[in-house]
């Protein structure tokens, strides 16, 4: 059984945080932000893989004045901000 003092932080912004102070160590888990996530975008059957990105690869804000207009409709459909 977990030793639970009152002022013991327990959840954090869909983080949950464990303590276990005989060790004097906290483990923090997004497994229920995760399950959320899942559930929403409908991907219970998904399987994980490794996808690494190149190495050195450069990430760069898209210009939107070079975008055509299909480009910018695709971008307005992405639920990145979800």
């Amino acid at each position: 059984m977990d030793h639970f003092q009152p002022w013991t932080v327990r959840f954090v912004v869909s983080i949950s945080v464990k303590w276990d102070r005989p060790r004097k160590t906290v483990m923090l888990s997004q497994t229920t932000l995760i399950d959320k996530l899942i559930f929403q975008f409908g991907q219970r059957d998904a399987a994980p893989i490794s996808l690494p990105m190149d190495p050195g690869l450069k990430l760069r804000q898209a210009n939107c004045d070079e975008l055509t207009l299909e480009e910018k409709k695709q971008i307005t459909n992405l639920l990145y901000c979800s």
